[in-house]
């Protein structure tokens, strides 16, 4: 092979440079991330070499691959095909981890591999495909650091047209896996010891009762107030008290605990410290289900010293702390009677462990759906006995490579009921504006916003965006603007703090910011939506566009990033998709002028029935349901209830 003149470098370190100086053709280096401070003297001494050196200067989200979609979305689907035929490579050749996943069954621990392996293989394809995209139609030379948790075969397999050099990162592995064990130590420790909640962490804390109980863990702030983004909120204060407990753990200080908390005790509900895990321990370590994963635990911490490949070292480790927790999981379970576990953000390693120690303790696991995610990731997957989904048209993307869970039940939209309880609200919203001229309510919902050159949406891409609505404000006196952010921390208000045409707009009386909570954006985008005419959301991600639209409210998506979804063939039934904001507006524009050829304007109506098959705001009637008949079941009780009963 010739060697190459001009090679894409993902960071300049002290391994790539010698690398680099053993490269008799080399000319020039493009490196994909900016040089540190200390590497002038490198910079240097390639310089003296005839090397030129620059820096590539883009961001992820504007590359686009062949296909047009960004570059940033592409790695994800591609990181995720490795991902799966990795840990399936990692667990097949390596005696002890093949015999612990086919021990506890369903593909548990490999899928918990996946789930670790993804966003690490993402180094590798973000950097190989924005080579390929600033050096298209040629076929760029990269060098990167080795991979050491997965064959860098299965890199060169899906990226063929990609010229890869792979050199050693020289890190002594003995230490890295060294640090991973102590910091799962410190995780754990910090689990039972490093912090407790305050005030009703432990004033709703009584002794377990001998009634079956549901396990959940702390995934939203906790409220009784379910016109706001909480947890539970398919609980209702104000109906009888269900015939079991349900207990969250909660995890993560950041998630809050509102005043109103309180309300929920009646039915049942207790939150729990992680401090609860000692005396769990205490009482049931004898049990037989933690023996087994104890025991198990100490065959891969024995096994990590009998490998030589460290991606099998690594992963021994990984399973070990996974089966770790899930003793602490199943502690738990046993002390609180938990028949059933109901998890949402199944990405949580505490949701994996529990999967892992529950058919042994006779517990049921069942997950349930919030995002409307588009492409398959196993981020997202379960092996749940039961997963609730919006409708059948998901089963596509929560199976793959022989994973996937026991029992796939459609139940609808989580939020389904949300409508009439923050309907007053929302007008008063809409009220407000037109008492300042407001005639036409726009409604925007922004995605993740980030910094990095890594990221797909930029605070450029989401200042462009929210300048596009502030002129027409400005420019229209008609037209009212609401704003709902994912997160508080992106609301534009405390990002753009000082921008002039956002005052602006501001000014106007017809500009409005709804947000509520301390890290996520609790104001369900139904309340947002239900106060406008037309909603505006983006094709990344479409929870909030697709809960607006059975709200039944006018959502369009911008997709400016050629975002593809396994469901576009629906999405291109009806008129809900455009390029860019200026496109947008201009269709808005004729839609309010009344063009015969724009009055199907972002209306779903067509295929609503695809995503969500009952839109009758019974969703948490049929959780309830669904919950009651696996208790009964783990209680050996009757079974009779069936989902078409909504009691």
């Amino acid at each position: 092979m010739v060697e190459p003149g001009v090679v894409y470098l993902d960071a300049l370190t002290l391994s790539a440079l010698r690398s680099l100086l053993r490269q008799k053709a080399l000319t020039e280096v493009i490196l994909l991330e900016p040089p540190r401070r200390h590497h002038t003297a490198w910079r240097w001494l390639l310089k003296k070499r005839g090397v030129r050196i620059r820096v590539a200067e883009f961001f992820s989200g504007h590359l686009k691959a062949g296909d047009g979609e960004s570059i940033r979305r592409v790695s994800r689907k591609t990181a995720t095909q490795i991902a799966f035929a990795a840990s399936r490579n990692i667990v097949q050749s390596d005696h002890t981890l093949r015999q612990i996943n086919e021990s506890y069954g369903r593909e548990t621990i490999r899928l918990y591999i996946a789930k670790q392996l993804l966003p690490y293989i993402e180094y590798w394809t973000d950097r190989a495909l924005a080579a390929q995209a600033l050096c298209s139609p040629e076929q760029p030379h990269v060098w990167m650091k080795r991979p050491d948790r997965f064959d860098e075969a299965f890199l060169f397999n899906a990226l063929p047209n990609i010229h890869f050099h792979l050199f050693s990162a020289g890190r002594v592995k003995g230490l890295r896996l060294l640090s991973l064990w102590l910091l799962d130590i410190a995780r754990r420790f910090k689990l039972a010891f490093g912090f407790k909640r305050q005030g009703f962490a432990s004033a709703s804390w009584v002794s377990p009762s001998n009634k079956p109980s549901i396990l959940m863990l702390q995934e939203d702030d906790i409220r009784a107030d379910r016109t706001l983004r909480g947890q539970p909120h398919w609980m209702d204060a104000q109906k009888p008290r269900p015939p079991f407990d349900t207990y969250v753990l909660a995890l993560f200080p950041i998630l809050s605990i509102a005043d109103d908390a309180v309300r929920l005790f009646e039915t049942g509900l207790r939150i729990l410290s992680p401090s609860t895990f000692r005396p769990a321990l205490k009482e049931w370590r004898g049990h037989k289900a933690l023996k087994r994963v104890r025991r198990d635990r100490h065959i891969a911490m024995r096994a990590v010293f009998l490998k030589r490949a460290f991606a099998a070292q690594y992963f021994l480790l990984r399973i070990a702390a996974l089966l770790g927790l899930a003793e602490w999981m199943g502690a738990l379970a046993l002390y609180l009677n938990t028949k059933v576990f109901l998890v949402s953000e199944t990405y949580q390693p505490f949701a994996d462990a529990m999967q892992v120690v529950s058919a042994d303790l006779g517990v049921t696991t069942i997950a349930y759906q919030y995002s409307n995610m588009g492409i398959l990731s196993p981020t997202m997957m379960t092996t749940a006995d039961q997963f609730l989904a919006f409708s059948d048209l998901y089963r596509a993307i929560y199976r793959a490579d022989g994973i996937e869970p026991r029992e796939f039940i459609p139940i609808g939209y989580p939020y389904d009921g949300v409508a009439e309880l923050v309907r007053e609200r929302a007008m008063k919203h809409r009220e407000r504006l037109m008492r300042s001229g407001a005639r036409f309510v726009v409604c925007y919902f922004d995605e993740s916003v980030q910094n990095d050159r890594w990221g797909l949406v930029s605070q450029e891409d989401h200042r462009r965006e929210l300048h596009a609505l502030a002129n027409l404000v400005l420019e229209d006196p008609s037209v009212g603007l609401v704003l709902k952010s994912q997160f508080i921390r992106n609301s534009p208000s405390r990002l753009y703090a000082t921008d002039e045409i956002i005052k602006a707009a501001k000014s106007t009386g017809r500009y409005l910011e709804l947000a509520e909570g301390q890290h996520r954006n609790d104001i369900y985008p139904t309340e947002a939506a239900l106060s406008a005419d037309l909603c505006i959301s983006h094709k990344l991600g479409a929870t909030a566009a697709l809960e607006a639209a059975l709200a039944g409210v006018r959502t369009v998506l911008l997709n400016p990033y050629g975002i593809k979804t396994i469901w576009d063939d629906l999405y291109a039934q009806v008129d809900i998709e455009y390029e860019t904001a200026e496109q947008l507006l201009a269709a808005v524009s004729r839609y309010r002028e009344g063009h015969d050829d724009q009055q199907t304007l972002g209306d779903w109506t067509p295929i609503l029935p695809f995503f969500d098959p009952y839109r009758d705001g019974q969703w948490s009637c049929r959780l309830r349901t669904v919950l009651e008949m696996a208790i009964r079941r783990t209680t050996k009780g009757p079974s009779n209830i069936s989902l078409d009963v909504i009691s």
